[in-house]
């Protein structure tokens, strides 16, 4: 359900983007630190062939890049991909192509969405 409620297509600035961005693909095994990066390799090639083949990905001309829009990491049980740009709106016609292309890998057990941490006692003083 939080990968469905991250299409929140209400959201600003109209009706047909989303607002966020952030997902995280669990891998389906323990893997190397050699393999956790050869599968991001893979997976990050897939990604950008995906975003390129999509027209609602690359409809804002050729400065729009993949690489310039998101970030592609890996950690060690994750591929993070982020929006880069937390105030830019992705339209939901490109990200979906993206987590299929995840979800697309045998080393892929799950893709879910992976919420900015925040903290709410940063002010917090003690007495």
């Amino acid at each position: 359900s939080s990968l469905r409620n991250s299409f929140d297509i209400s959201a600003p600035p109209d009706e047909s983007t989303v607002q966020t961005v952030r997902y995280s693909a669990s891998f389906a095994e323990k893997l190397s630190p050699r393999e956790r990066e050869q599968n991001r390799a893979a997976a990050e090639e897939q990604l950008r062939k995906a975003f390129e083949d999509t027209p609602e990905c690359v409809r804002d001309g050729p400065r729009v890049t993949f690489g310039r829009i998101f970030s592609f990491r890996v950690s060690k049980s994750a591929l993070r991909l982020h929006q880069r740009d937390p105030v830019a709106f992705v339209r939901p016609g490109c990200a979906l192509p993206l987590l299929r292309s995840l979800l697309g890998h045998p080393f892929v057990s799950a893709v879910e969405f992976d919420p900015a941490v925040t903290t709410s006692n940063h002010e917090a003083r003690w007495i």
